[in-house]
């Protein structure tokens, strides 16, 4: 209801969320936030939520357990209400929000790649 009165409002002072100083550097970040964007993300999750139960295919759930932007206990909540059968939570331990640039992106890249050989 506040988008069309104030449709922008500013983001954080620090950039994009990420630990590592370099990566965040070279990381591009708005300096504001859309809210009509974030209207339509809540949308977005809550669709996800109700339909979570309906997804089967084999599931990799990484989070950053200092993930600033989306509460870590979100993760064992997307893996626990899932219906996959082949599932597996990943937790990253250096990383913020943005895992596949900060510290933990080695990790993630190895994970990914041997989750995708496994499941294929």
């Amino acid at each position: 209801w506040l988008a069309p009165f104030r449709p922008v409002v500013p983001k954080r002072l620090e950039g994009s969320a990420i630990l590592d100083d370099e990566a965040r550097s070279r990381h591009p970040s708005y300096t504001h936030s859309s809210l009509h964007a974030v209207d339509q993300m809540r949308l977005l999750t809550r669709e996800v939520k109700r339909r979570l139960p309906q997804i089967t295919a084999p599931l990799l759930v990484m989070h950053a357990r200092r993930d600033s932007v989306i509460p870590p206990d979100n993760a064992p909540w997307i893996y626990a209400n899932a219906s996959s059968e082949h599932k597996e939570l990943l937790w990253l331990e250096n990383s913020d929000h943005i895992i596949t640039e900060d510290h933990d992106h080695p990790l993630v890249t190895r994970a990914a790649v041997a989750w995708i050989r496994q499941a294929a």
